[in-house]
């Protein structure tokens, strides 16, 4: 064995060689020699793979220093989070963040990153199969539980379904998201959510906002469906949030309670702060060519144009925005989109005018092959979300997290302009 050292004096956490022509790599020194030799001679008589990349990780180091990993990375990512609360209470007095506490938000992080632990300690094996294609890279991942245990608790209990309501999109979205649940998860969430936000806010929730926030949460759990759809859209530029409704009434005081949580103090003060007087206004609408009966509410923000960095901007000078938010039911399913011209968003959406997701090649063969046991998916388009140097333009990727004999499944379809966008806003070249 060749040994590859370092020419400065840094320690490599790893070590390199060369046995033949094989380039060899070992956790250390003593292993890549008593096993380098072994490995390049025995490896390479082995059947090529039907894939270019495979990865694997068993038990012992899921059970070991894979989740080390990430609990010393969390726990020094804590640390900063905390210093810099602890040095933002004190440029400000003392004062409490205007919105909310971020210990708080810091201790439920923690939370997400102990289970994300605890489920690869209760793995058996991870396999990652990665396969470039041209200018495109797919690859999927398998997670193989133990046992009983919060691994095989994971896969068990998530609600699954297609992705086809991703291809009803608009196709100019930039950004989605699709979740799926029962009406027990969604019950037990909101009551979740309800509690965070009594925590977050502390005694700026008071009591009454603090029902109303948590009757909420408690009706739109009741009035949708079995998935959720999120979506950024450029053209027309909207916010979207659309799936099945079981209770128009429901949907109709869940979505009012949220908007009116504007006017409470746990909201309204720190957005005056920031934005200005928030207003809102509620009545109904009539969309072309929609025949159900739409909601509307008009906000209305009166900002400071020195806050804003305004050219020309003087003290006292006020400036206004204001955006419409639109909601309806049709046929078991409802939209609420949020623009500044938001009827002709929802227009677009509820007749079917705007070329869909369903006619990109791209998007029709991700949700092909995430198959029809998926509970999660991610789709976006760097380029068009400000990441790069904006070479990426439309180029996509789209995530999904599913279920597939027992095991737990991860898809990725990425194009290559999107994942370069994706890394150089990471910091990597």
């Amino acid at each position: 064995v060749r040994v590859l050292r370092r020419t400065d004096d840094r320690i490599r956490d790893f070590a390199l060689g060369v046995v033949g022509n094989y380039l060899v790599a070992a956790s250390n020194e003593p292993a890549l020699l008593l096993a380098g030799p072994y490995v390049a001679r025995n490896l390479p008589k082995k059947p090529v793979p039907k894939v270019p990349v495979v990865l694997l990780a068993y038990q012992q180091a899921l059970s070991g220093s894979i989740p080390d990993f990430f609990k010393a990375a969390w726990s020094a990512y804590k640390e900063r989070l905390e210093k810099s609360d602890r040095d933002n209470r004190l440029r400000h007095g003392g004062r409490a963040p205007d919105f909310g506490d971020p210990l708080v938000a810091i201790e439920s992080m923690g939370g997400a990153v102990d289970s994300f632990v605890s489920i690869l300690a209760e793995s058996k094996e991870i396999r990652v199969v990665a396969e470039p294609l041209g200018h495109r890279l797919q690859a999927h991942a398998e997670l193989t539980p133990a046992g009983p245990g919060a691994a095989k608790d994971l896969v068990d209990s998530m609600t699954v379904g297609d992705l086809r309501p991703l291809l009803e999109l608009p196709r100019s979205s930039s950004l989605a998201v699709l979740t799926r649940s029962t009406k027990k998860e969604r019950l037990a969430s909101a009551e979740s959510a309800g509690k965070g936000l009594s925590r977050l806010f502390s005694d700026r929730l008071a009591g009454a906002d603090r029902k109303a926030s948590a009757d909420a949460l408690a009706a739109l759990a009741e009035a949708r469906g079995d998935y959720l759809l999120y979506a950024l859209v450029d053209d027309p530029p909207m916010a979207l949030v659309t799936g099945p409704a079981v209770d128009e009434k429901k949907l109709d005081q869940g979505i009012d309670g949220l908007i009116g949580l504007l006017n409470s103090r746990a909201f309204a003060e720190p957005l005056r702060q920031f934005l200005g007087k928030v207003k809102t206004r509620r009545s109904k609408a009539s969309v072309k060519g929609v025949d159900s009966s739409v909601r509307k509410v008009d906000v209305e923000l009166e900002p400071s144009a020195l806050r804003l960095g305004l050219p020309g901007a003087r003290p006292g000078l006020r400036i206004e925005l204001s955006f419409e938010i639109l909601w309806t039911v049709k046929e078991g399913l409802f939209a609420l989109a949020a623009a500044a011209e938001a009827e002709a968003a929802l227009a677009e959406v509820m007749n079917g005018t705007s070329t869909g997701l369903s006619k990109s090649v791209f998007f029709s063969d991700a949700v092909h092959r995430a198959g029809s046991e998926a509970t999660f998916a991610l789709v976006m388009r760097p380029g068009e979300l400000g990441m790069g140097d904006g070479s990426a333009g439309a180029s996509p990727l789209i995530l999904s997290l599913g279920r597939k004999g027992g095991k737990g499944v991860v898809h990725f379809d990425a194009d290559g302009e999107a994942l370069r966008a994706v890394f150089s806003e990471l910091g990597e070249p």
